[in-house]
């Protein structure tokens, strides 16, 4: 006779309440496919420029674009919108940058 497995379900107990949602992700997909487009459409210029702006290493901007890791929606927004802005830019002297230091 097999023994009982102690780690199984009792379907004997009170009813529990589940959440209704309808799980579509249909945005965030769209969200993702949009942002990487954007990304692979950088030079290497635009992806240090991104990311001294962004505060971040530039190796993490390319692991955006590969889908390693992914920012915040908030951060994939601004950057679809500056790329569709035609990746406006502004030239950064190191004299400017130790000023506001």
């Amino acid at each position: 006779m097999p023994r009982p497995n102690p780690y199984r379900r009792k379907r004997t107990g009170r009813p529990i309440q589940a959440a209704v949602i309808p799980f579509d992700n249909t945005k965030q997909i769209e969200l993702l496919r949009d942002f990487v487009a954007a990304l692979r459409s950088l030079s290497y210029k635009e992806t240090t420029g991104l990311a001294y702006t962004l505060g971040v290493q530039r190796h993490t901007v390319e692991r955006w674009k590969y889908l390693v890791r992914t920012p915040n929606p908030f951060t994939m927004m601004d950057v679809i919108d500056w790329v569709n802005a035609g990746k406006p830019s502004e030239r950064v002297t190191q004299d400017s940058i130790a000023r506001k230091m």
